[in-house]
């Protein structure tokens, strides 16, 4: 493999035009494309209507007449991201407050959701693949050194940028996240998001930057596969599998060796065991397993692209 192979398909912004205007539940401001469902909130493309200024909105539905107390946490996170914005992160930009609704008011998405990258390409190329996750956890470094993390990363939470611009990727900021999931508990988690979180969560201890580590084995692992690392049919088989079950092996995965079949220059053996061993790294059951953070993952990864360059 050489160098110009691409990191991963930089993703098309559909036209801005036709807006849903009946679904934004402040009239100020009008909505264009459901991004991605993130727990119980909803991140849209939008605009001011006055001027027609694009923006982001990450809408937290009938959350200030439900839950008072995780309404005024969701607005000091709010402030305190305004107040402090991180690269590698979406820019939270105020809020607006329909008395039943919060939305959180953000600079626009130049990108695409993660998920959607998933559905539209996976199985990636290897070195593409590594590339989209070292992205995301260049991504993730601020926030680990500034002692915040996700407690887990789902792709709903990661743009795919469409220029080239900061890391490639874009996070929506960790507070923001664990605000609209609620725990590893919640009804928001659901089953697609089970696979995201390290085990550890499960047993009731607190989300490190370790945790969010587990989230980029599990992503590298799909990008690679085009399929979870975990799987099952409802939340409680999912979360035995992940706390007790081996992680399955990219080389076993026949979507992996149809992908390596058709490539121009597939792996060398010794390349799909150094993949499978970052992976087993970062996706270790218990902490201490894997890299501390964000940084630590990264130098690892970069190692394995050189690897897979060589």
């Amino acid at each position: 493999m050489t160098e110009d192979v691409r990191r991963w398909r930089k993703p098309t912004i559909p036209a801005f035009g036709f807006t849903v205007e009946t679904a934004a539940p402040d009239a100020r401001f009008g909505l264009s494309a459901l991004v991605a469902e993130v727990g119980e909130a909803a991140l849209w493309q939008g605009h001011l209507r006055a001027t027609s200024d694009r923006l982001g909105l990450l809408i937290f539905d009938e959350l200030a007449e439900a839950d008072p107390c995780r309404t005024i946490r969701l607005l000091e996170a709010v402030e305190a991201e305004a107040a402090s914005p991180r690269p590698g992160e979406v820019v939270v930009t105020g809020f607006a407050d329909d008395s039943d609704r919060i939305l959180v008011l953000l600079e626009p998405l130049l990108g695409i959701n993660l998920r959607t990258l998933l559905v539209r390409d996976a199985p990636l190329d290897p070195v593409s693949a590594v590339d989209l996750v070292c992205a995301l956890a260049g991504a993730m470094v601020a926030s680990h050194r500034a002692g915040l993390c996700w407690g887990g990363v789902e792709p709903e939470y990661v743009l795919v940028r469409s220029d080239d611009q900061l890391f490639g990727v874009q996070l929506l900021p960790a507070r923001l996240c664990q605000l609209a999931v609620g725990g590893v508990h919640s009804d928001a988690l659901g089953i697609r998001g089970v696979c995201y979180r390290a085990p550890e969560l499960f047993f009731g201890e607190a989300p490190t930057p370790s945790t969010d580590v587990f989230s980029l084995g599990a992503i590298l692992f799909e990008l690679l596969v085009g399929e979870a690392p975990f799987e099952g049919h409802n939340t409680k088989t999912l979360v035995a599998r992940l706390i007790s079950a081996p992680l399955r092996r990219v080389s076993e995965a026949a979507t992996f060796q149809e992908s390596q079949a058709a490539a121009a220059s597939p792996l060398p053996a010794a390349q799909v065991m150094a993949l499978e061993d970052v992976i087993d790294r970062l996706s270790g059951k218990e902490p201490r397993e894997r890299p501390a953070d964000a940084e630590a993952a990264l130098a690892l990864l970069a190692s394995l692209r050189l690897t897979l360059l060589g």
